[in-house]
């Protein structure tokens, strides 16, 4: 009786994994050529999914961007080897739906013509942005950016301002970090301003995010890492991989020093494994891979480096005698849980923040606009005018009402 109990069983487990087998498959499909075919799994009823190992690396197609990277004289983007990339100076690339406009440091702004000195106009408070592409205003011109937007809040509650925005498409914390570093500080600005936008605290895990974003598109080159040390950061991969390199070392990452700090890579996600026929396993692999990663608990590498990098930006800002203002910028996935629970899941994250230095939290004011018309009100691409408008107003009267503006300016004059 217990022997056919025990064969009952495994019929029964066989029988579920090939229904599961065959239910996975039918929602996977692949895309590419020539022994490059990459598995995607849609999530039923969902307009989403993801990719399922064996991930690719289209070698071939990266040579062939680099190439063309390599010749472009109109790039929005250039290589930088203590940033990975950076905006091309002196440029506009400007389309029918936005203005994407650099001056000669590769500062947003209204024109290519328009010049920082590296001091402050007599009598204004100099502001300097640092962050991604929601700090950077994708999406939207140059006059509806929260940027710009905060420097007339500002000289409508009677400061003089001047923002300055260093925002970088693409960027993690530790770039941003590391812009300022290199470029922001030599315009003295009385406040530096961070754009804290939670996904980027897995960006400060990656070096390639064509491996991090499991995709051939968009940004080719690398960027720089921080690791974590016994009592200090340690950086790597800086000076970043010369353009002309790149194609190489992905060819050997499994090999390479490189490989080893790239956190979204292993070979049993690119090398083919025996389990790699079954597209349950491979989507049970892959979503297990994503949950141990997307997690916001104190002890996890993405927080720790978080953390000690928002602690050294505060610290060299301070150091150089500026202060140091970290500014929420609420993500349209993580806006209902906030709008149902008045938290997000980062909660924890965001109150380590406030301990830390200056916090703006704009998300109640996101809530509230949420109420009255919609979340997409608030969101497009990115922010919508009404997003930036919500955040100017927010960061505009937090310094206000709790920075001593009118010291700062008074100190420098």
């Amino acid at each position: 009786m217990r022997i056919n109990n025990i064969v009952i069983l495994a019929i029964s487990l066989i029988c579920c994994f090939i229904a599961s087998e065959a239910f996975v498959r039918y929602f996977v499909s692949y895309s590419g050529k020539h022994g490059l075919e990459q598995g995607y799994f849609s999530i039923p009823l969902a307009k989403k999914g993801f990719m399922i190992p064996p991930y690719k690396i289209d070698i071939a197609g990266i040579e062939k961007q680099i190439e063309q990277f390599k010749k472009s004289t109109n790039s929005t983007l250039i290589y930088d080897s203590d940033l990975g990339w950076t905006y091309r100076p002196s440029t506009d690339s400007s389309s029918s739906s936005f203005s994407n406009i650099h001056n000669q440091d590769g500062i947003r702004a209204a024109s290519v013509e328009t010049v920082y000195k590296p001091s402050p106009p007599p009598h204004h408070l100099r502001i300097a942005i640092f962050g991604d592409s929601f700090s950077h205003g994708d999406g939207v011109p140059f006059s509806r950016t929260w940027g710009d937007k905060l420097e007339k809040s500002l000289t409508s509650l009677g400061v003089k301002a001047q923002v300055l925005n260093f925002g970088v498409g693409g960027y993690g914390m530790d770039q941003a970090y590391l812009r300022y570093k290199k470029v922001g500080k030599q315009f003295s600005p009385h406040i530096v301003i961070f754009g804290f936008a939670v996904e980027n605290m897995l960006r400060n895990l990656n070096i390639f995010r064509n491996i991090y974003k499991r995709t051939q598109r968009g940004i080719i080159l690398s960027k720089p890492k921080f690791i974590l040390g016994q009592n200090s950061l340690k950086i790597v991969n800086q000076p970043t991989i010369d353009p002309d390199l790149i194609p190489h070392i992905l060819s050997n990452l499994a090999t390479s020093d490189l490989g080893h700090y790239e956190t979204y890579y292993s070979a049993a996600q690119y090398e083919s494994q025996w389990w790699h026929a079954s597209k349950m396993i491979c989507l049970v692999y892959a979503t297990f891979q994503k949950l141990k990663l997307i997690t916001f608990s104190p002890q996890s590498e993405a927080s720790q480096l978080t953390i000690q990098i928002i602690q050294k930006f505060r610290d060299e800002v301070e150091y150089n005698g500026g202060v140091f203002v970290v500014v929420h910028l609420p993500p349209k996935t993580h806006l209902p849980r906030y709008i149902n629970e008045g938290s997000f899941k980062y909660e924890d994250m965001l109150r380590r923040l406030a301990d830390l230095t200056n916090l703006v939290r704009p998300e109640s004011k996101f809530a509230k606009q949420a109420d009255e018309s919609s979340i997409d009100s608030l969101y497009e691409d990115h922010y919508s005018p009404l997003g930036h408008e919500i955040i100017a107003d927010d960061v505009s009267h937090y310094l206000y009402n709790t920075i001593k503006v009118d010291h700062l300016i008074s100190n420098t004059d």
